[in-house]
């Protein structure tokens, strides 16, 4: 949190506006917030200096911030080191921000013609904790990441870094790319060319039918035209005949192109309890492409017939005890070698299958690319 400033109580002309007070000659940008009952006002008054606040947004009822996570990370961990994601806002960080938007005085002593000396001082705790447990504020909506230029429901093309007014979404391109231009009117040659490179990129995947080759980049441009459309998104799910096959790699594939590293990657889970708590915890952090790997046992559950079906994702967080709301668009991926749906859920007819089938016994050992 930023301190106060260092003068006496003398030193601080009393606020304009304030009982018994002299509007002060000193040019100031940041509004001057009086700590002194009623405690209600004073809180309304931190909240409106959030209009000023910079890299905070609103998700649900709930304040967020968009950060990476920075420096190295142990050898042995293998999500990317510098993915996007938005994250909640944390008592101390809000105080922090408010400290930044406006400047905190609180009265030390009031003279016998009436005239008020005041001090700086923190934000009162007790407004920090009424903002948090709150739901109104001033800051823009985030509705989520995008990690690569997107489509758009008005037809424009978002490739401006930062935060977009028009959709909600913030553009964090990764730091190694540089994206092509996007023509406005492509033309027919350029749409060739661009289609040759997409089978290109799996030209060596066996897949069983054209068809299932479609299904797969069906799945890539999914991610983006996701913000382009309101309709549900299946699941697409790579399954093989035999290991080794390359499963991963090609759904590894598709995360390469539409975010240049890693997916967020999860494990099947083994109840609906924890199948919610992973869908919670993708919507909370924003993650627009999302790959369970491994499906080893019947697959599909409710929650997650609901998250493949449902544009907004509502959950009871154990902090607030009470339903939030987030917006869910994820794009939702999953591998494994002769996968069997659950009878009793619709997971089966929310998803679309990329069939591979090997000829091998040990496709791993293949040297023919």
């Amino acid at each position: 949190m930023r301190s106060p400033k260092s003068h006496s109580a003398a030193s601080i002309e009393t606020p304009a506006g304030a009982e018994g007070g002299e509007h002060s000659n000193r040019v100031r940008s940041l509004p001057r917030i009086v700590v002194t009952p009623p405690q209600h006002l004073v809180t309304e008054q931190m909240r409106a200096s959030l209009v000023g606040a910079q890299g905070l947004y609103r998700r649900g009822r709930h304040l967020v911030r968009v950060s990476r996570e920075e420096g190295e990370l142990p050898k042995g961990v293998e999500r990317p080191p510098d993915a996007p994601a938005i994250r909640m806002v944390t008592e101390p960080l809000l105080a922090d921000a408010l400290s930044r938007c406006g400047d905190y005085l609180r009265v030390t002593r009031t003279l016998k013609d009436g005239t008020r000396l005041y001090e700086p001082c923190y934000p009162p705790r007790f407004g920090v904790e009424a903002l948090m447990a709150g739901e109104r504020f001033p800051v823009p909506m985030l509705e989520g990441i995008v990690e690569a230029p997107v489509l758009l429901k008005s037809g424009k093309i978002l490739d401006t870094p930062g935060y977009d007014a028009y959709s909600g979404l913030f553009y964090e391109p990764p730091r190694h790319a540089k994206f092509l231009p996007v023509p406005a009117h492509p033309t027919a040659r350029e749409i060739k060319s661009a289609l040759n490179w997409f089978h290109e990129a799996v030209t060596d995947f066996p897949f069983d039918q054209p068809e299932h080759r479609s299904a797969w980049m069906a799945g890539v441009l999914s991610y983006f035209a996701r913000w382009a459309y309101s309709g549900p998104t299946p699941l697409f799910l790579v399954d093989g005949n035999v290991r080794g096959a390359g499963k991963g790699k090609l759904a590894g594939a598709a995360a390469q192109i539409c975010l240049g590293r890693k997916p967020m990657i999860v494990q099947q889970t083994a109840d609906e309890k924890s199948e919610r708590e992973l869908i919670t915890s993708v919507a909370l952090s924003g993650e627009m492409m999302v790959f369970i790997d491994n499906i080893n046992y019947p697959f599909g559950s409710s929650p997650l017939d609901s998250a493949l079906t449902e544009a907004v994702w509502v959950p009871i967080l154990k902090y607030k005890n009470e339903p939030s709301r987030f917006t869910l668009n994820a794009v939702w991926w999953g591998n494994g070698n002769n996968i069997i749906f659950r009878a009793q859920n619709d997971t089966v007819r929310r998803s679309v299958k990329i069939q591979i089938v090997s000829p091998l016994e040990n496709p791993e050992q293949r040297d023919d690319f």
